[in-house]
């Protein structure tokens, strides 16, 4: 079983005031990470979770991300 992670300490929103207090949480509590994050940082954000189950939240979808692919290999022009 997964441990928690430090996410799940804070409630879930009941009502508009809530949810405003719970997004200003959340900037507080990552503000030193950037909008996008690669997996290690992830994990560190999750509480230190280890990469391995960082992956299986993403592949099992529990985990709300999408994938950023990296930049195409950039192959020569064939000269004439």
């Amino acid at each position: 079983m997964a441990r928690p992670c430090r996410l799940h300490c804070i409630s879930e929103p009941k009502g508009p005031d809530t949810l405003l207090k719970s997004n200003e949480a959340y900037k507080l509590i990552f503000q030193e990470y950037p909008d996008v994050v690669n997996v290690e940082q992830m994990c560190e954000m999750l509480g230190g979770i280890s990469t391995k189950t960082g992956y299986r939240f993403l592949r099992q979808n529990q985990i709300e991300h999408f994938k950023i692919d990296r930049a195409p290999e950039r192959r020569p022009t064939p000269i004439s």
